[in-house]
Formats: structure tokens, sequence, C-alpha cells
């Protein structure tokens, strides 16, 4: 998935590097790594905790995603 965001934040503006192309990108990667931090956890109560954020994380991407088609 990472790899597409990366591909998909080519395409944006110029003047987007830092602003929705840097968030997405960001948040793209803050995703597995949330994953990857929760399952190094020793209850499963944390591993859901991570597993809750990443969730949220992807909403976040999907609406940095949606502002960029919508704006195009």
């Amino acid at each position: 998935m990472s790899l597409k965001v990366y591909k998909a934040t080519a395409s944006f503006p110029r003047t987007e590097v830092y602003g929705l192309a840097g968030q997405s990108l960001g948040t793209c990667v803050s995703i597995p790594a949330r994953i990857a931090g929760g399952c190094g956890r020793s209850r499963d109560s944390e591993l859901v905790r991570f597993l809750q954020i990443a969730m949220g994380s992807g909403r976040e991407l999907g609406n940095d995603l949606l502002l960029k088609v919508t704006s195009a």
C-alpha cells in the first residue's frame, strides 16, 4: 500500500509536497508501523489499541486522498 501512495503523491502539485502529500506519506508509513508495534506488546489489549490507532490512520489517509481527488 505504501508504494501505491508514494506513486499517487508523485502526481500531486509541487505546492503540496509539504502539505497534503507529506501528510499522506507520513500516514501511510505509520499504519504498518503501528501494527508492528502492537504485535510486539505483551497484552492483547495493547495490540488492540495499536490496531485501533492504525485503523484511524487508515481513515485519515483515505480522507487525504479523497481531498486530492475532489480538488483535482
